[in-house]
């Protein structure tokens, strides 16, 4: 979410891009372009060659991080690669060529660091030196184990290992044997030797590939650690009636999500259909597609022949279920139907399957949910052994984070009271809160929200700033005048905060102090049109046409796209008596976004005052159609309808609008004018 509400500044679209980014590379897609693997081996004459490719390290995946380490401790440097994308850990075991020789050193200081860091190790055989250093920090994201590998070719023994330490001790140990893991202790008279673990053998897979890939079709099951509260639905059946999953509470259910069009799908139902019945199962199920496919006369036939429930639910509904399933076990957003959702008596969910899956297996997980976190541990953790957390339980907050990227306010909403159940006062929780309150209007709750995130984290600027925009649209101007300059005291180029306190000024009189703070908006932030657009008001509410003028033709040069500048142009060249320069700024506003109803409107006006009547009717009728429920458009249509002699039209025009907007002023006024 942005930081406040109502300006898009260089900070809020930095944030809106960075959310943007954010979702990519969740639903799969690369930060910076797949960055494959490389690997150069020495020649042993200063220079290296790429055998990336030869290899098998250039995986098609986006690398990261690369770590070196004996997984296997039988002596030779084993691959640990990370990527950003699945699979995120490749471990890549290296199996060196039989009759070659090597040496593992580990160090370990007492004068020195305990890790030996920094210490140079030298080792001489067959006529030949190599030099290794110890070093931290080997790599992006990666660490290598803090072990010196050498190879040593056709020797069996090493004529001289010498370690300087950074203590400044050296010490040399000589005819160490090869093929050994040494220990060396800084000071020791002797290493520590202990030979190396059978030489691993080659997997199926070759030198350099994994042994065992899993097949791409392969069905994925996942058990829950926390049962997952499902987000509402809107269902309805065949017939079009309501539906709610609260009718199947007290029994486990299955939700298994289906199109007509997938043929594994149908022929998944068809399967169930066939073992339900020779099982004498009674579990339930429920069968939900698009509520696009209700009417479809295929989609009645495939559940007739199913003989499941069906349930359609709206897109919103279906992407909700999509980005839970996301969020909680990390799959792709866009599920690979069918889908199935395990629900336990509660209503929430335990168990999710991807692909096919068998009857036998479903009803048997429905039959031994587990509903102690023991159990869920011992079925959800994919190996033995014991475990140790404060606590298990489903990271609501950032799923209502999820929800809201996806454009799901409504379940975001849900997810962050659901946050605040587990941590009560959670100060991100209750800000997101406070915004989705605001964007729908709900201003109260808005600012309750906000000030309960101010009780727990006062210096939470973004939330004060809110707050001051809440205080702000329910009419409390020195409150929020109040908050907004503690945020400036705060942060002085608060780019929200200044534009804020400066329409306070402007509507309680104070334009001077109004044109101060949007000029400072424009010196921090140059090109930021909404700075300019309300200099140019402070400018027009002093008199000040020509310096207006300037304000808004310098926003238009920024940003020519923008129809609200073009048409406040047209306003103001109209209110100098410059109708026909006027006339063509509101019609290139209309140009550039002819859904503007205001530059409509403008248009109408201007025309209206040029005395091309007919055209001015047809631009306010535009923008009534373009804004129905917005006043200017009727009032000026119904003003001019006076002014053509058509009262009658113009009393009917009013009385439409007052039965969208019952009791509105300035409509009862004109109709009292016209004797109504």
């Amino acid at each position: 979410m942005s930081r406040a509400t109502g300006v898009k500044s260089r900070l809020s679209r930095y944030e809106g891009a960075w959310e943007a980014i954010n979702r990519l590379i969740r639903s799969g897609g690369s930060w910076s372009g797949f960055e494959r693997n490389c690997f150069f081996s020495g020649t042993g004459q200063a220079g290296f060659i790429n055998q990336s490719a030869v290899s098998g390290l250039d995986y098609q995946e986006d690398g990261r991080g690369l770590a070196v380490w004996d997984y296997d401790g039988d002596g030779d440097p084993d691959l640990l690669v990370k990527n950003r994308n699945a699979p995120q850990v490749r471990i890549l075991r290296n199996d060196s060529a039989p009759g070659s020789h090597r040496l593992k050193v580990r160090l370990e200081g007492s004068r020195s660091n305990r890790q030996g860091i920094g210490a140079r190790v030298t080792v001489r055989h067959g006529g030949k030196s190599k030099v290794k250093e110890l070093r931290a920090g080997s790599g992006f994201l990666s660490q290598n184990s803090q072990e010196l590998f050498f190879g040593l070719g056709a020797s069996l023994k090493v004529d001289s290992l010498e370690v300087d330490w950074p203590s400044g001790l050296r010490q040399t140990f000589r005819d160490v044997p090869a093929d050994r893991e040494v220990f060396l202790r800084e000071g020791a008279k002797e290493p520590g030797l202990q030979p190396f673990k059978e030489r691993s053998r080659p997997g199926p897979g070759g030198a350099g590939r994994p042994a065992f890939r899993p097949p791409p079709d392969e069905s994925r099951k996942v058990w829950m650690l926390d049962p997952v509260t499902l987000p509402g639905m809107k269902l309805r059946d065949l017939s079009g009636r309501a539906l709610t999953l609260a009718k199947f509470r007290g029994a486990p259910l299955v939700l298994n999500l289906w199109t007509p069009e997938c043929s594994s799908c149908v022929l998944e139902l068809s399967e169930w259909k066939k073992q339900r019945s020779a099982t004498g199962s009674e579990l339930a199920v429920l069968v939900v597609t698009s509520a696009a496919d209700r009417e479809s006369e295929k989609t009645a036939e495939i559940v007739r022949r199913a003989g499941f429930p069906a349930a359609f639910a709206d897109p919103e509904d279906l992407l909700a279920l999509s980005v839970l399933v996301e969020e909680v076990v990390r799959w792709p957003r866009g599920l690979r139907l069918p889908c199935t959702l395990l629900l336990n008596s509660s209503g929430h969910l335990v168990r999710i399957y991807e692909g096919r899956t068998g009857w036998a297996g479903l009803s048997a997980d429905a039959a031994d949910i587990p509903g102690d976190p023991r159990g869920r541990l011992a079925r959800g953790l994919p190996f033995p052994g014991g475990y140790y957390s404060s606590d298990w339980f489903r990271n609501e907050f950032q799923l209502g984070v999820s929800y809201l990227e996806a454009g799901l306010p409504a379940r975001g909403l849900e997810a962050f009271e659901r946050t605040l159940i587990r941590r009560p006062g959670e100060v991100e929780a209750l800000y997101n809160i406070g915004l989705i309150q605001l964007q729908a209007g709900k201003l109260e709750s808005a600012r309750e929200a906000f000030e309960l995130a101010l009780e727990g984290q006062p210096e939470f600027i973004d939330s004060a700033a809110n707050l001051g925009v809440v205080l702000a649209r329910q009419g409390r101007l020195e409150d929020s005048y109040r908050v907004f300059s503690k945020v400036l005291e705060s942060r002085p180029g608060h780019i929200e905060a200044l534009i804020n306190i400066g329409n306070i000024e402007l509507t309680v009189g104070a334009p001077e102090r109004a044109r101060k703070r949007f000029e400072e908006v424009i010196r921090l932030e140059p090109g930021l049109v909404a700075g300019y657009k309300r200099l140019g008001a402070v400018c027009r509410s002093t008199g000040d046409l020509d310096g207006a003028r300037e304000v808004y033709e310098k926003a238009a040069a920024i940003d020519p796209e923008d129809p609200e500048l073009w048409s406040n142009l047209g306003v103001i060249l109209a209110e100098g008596g410059r109708f026909k320069e006027a006339r063509k700024m509101c019609e290139r506003s209309v140009r550039v976004s002819p859904g503007y109803a205001s530059g409509h409107n403008n248009l109408g006006l201007v025309l209206q005052a040029l005395g091309e009547t007919d055209d001015a009717v047809r631009a306010f009728q535009k923008s009534i159609s373009l804004a129905p429920a917005g006043p200017s458009a009727y009032l000026n249509l119904a003003r001019l309808y006076i002014k053509l002699g058509r009262k009658a039209e113009s009393a009917s025009l009013l009385r439409r609008y007052l039965e969208l907007q019952p009791g509105h002023p300035g409509a009862l006024r004109l109709l009292k004018q016209l004797g109504e």
